[in-house]
């Protein structure tokens, strides 16, 4: 259930706005900082969380879709950082360099 959710483009897009909202909000942001700290330092409660927690990431399904999701991330930062002409530069050079090296070690 959690899988789908996830992978809903609606859910997405409202997370994401979601993310934006609460990131601008130093109040809402201590507030629920407060919050968080208050609930574990409830032994009971920070067990419950754990496990939550646990299983989720044990979970095959959301692994996959979390990895789906991070590698989407990764590849539009990936085309983002393209559009940066310094950037860009930065990674040709590094590039460059990582490819003479390779070229000038007598293992490969």
């Amino acid at each position: 259930a959690m899988v789908g959710l996830v992978q809903r483009e609606d859910f997405q897009h409202g997370f994401i706005s979601m993310i934006e909202r609460v990131s601008t909000d130093k109040s809402l942001l201590d507030t629920i900082a407060e919050g968080i700290k208050k609930a574990m330092e409830d032994e009971k409660l920070k067990l419950v969380v754990k496990q939550v927690l646990i299983e989720g990431l044990a979970d095959s399904d959301l692994q996959e879709a979390m990895a789906k999701t991070f590698l989407r991330s990764v590849k539009v930062g990936i085309v983002e950082a393209l559009s940066d002409a310094e950037l860009r530069e930065i990674c040709s050079a590094g590039a460059r360099e990582a490819m003479s090296l390779a070229l000038q070690d007598s293992e490969l």
